[in-house]
């Protein structure tokens, strides 16, 4: 029973991504929560990595992210943005849980990296706004804080 009601949903999410992709010039979006990470996403994560020169930033590494994030007992987010259907951008962020209950509460980022996004430095903001678009548009995300390197941003 439970997987004939959420597999409407999910041909309604991909409905959506659709929709959204024509008002964001041509771009998708794909929200992998906690277990949907898998070692090809990994792979394909660490090879925009190193094309945006983010590879030396150990807090971009998905497999790093992702094991802190469940060490502190959050939930891992992340979003791909994809273009023409390659991997463009990466938000990483961390939802609160309490009791292991998810909150739509979530982190992205600290001061010592910019781990929160992985993106060519051209094309960072408009990215970021798109993904983050993407990401309220179609979860139960309420709140977001992120946090930027200072020096970075003069």
């Amino acid at each position: 029973m439970g997987l004939e009601t959420t597999l409407p949903l999910f041909e309604q999410e991909a409905h959506l991504v659709t929709e959204r992709s024509r008002l964001t010039g041509g771009l998708t979006f794909q929200i992998l929560k906690h277990s949907g990470v898998s070692l090809a996403h990994i792979v394909e994560i660490r090879r925009l990595r190193e094309a945006t020169g983010q590879s030396c930033d150990v807090t971009t590494d998905p497999a790093w992210f992702v094991a802190k994030t469940i060490a502190e007992k959050r939930r891992p987010w992340l979003v791909l943005v994809r273009q023409s259907g390659g991997l463009v951008a990466v938000l990483q962020l961390a939802e609160k849980c309490f009791f292991s209950i998810p909150t739509g509460y979530l982190r992205g980022g600290d001061a010592f990296g910019q781990g929160f996004l992985i993106a060519s430095p051209h094309s960072r903001e408009m990215l970021l706004r798109a993904g983050l678009e993407a990401l309220f548009g179609r979860t139960h995300a309420q709140f977001l804080l992120l946090s930027l390197d200072a020096s970075k941003h003069n």
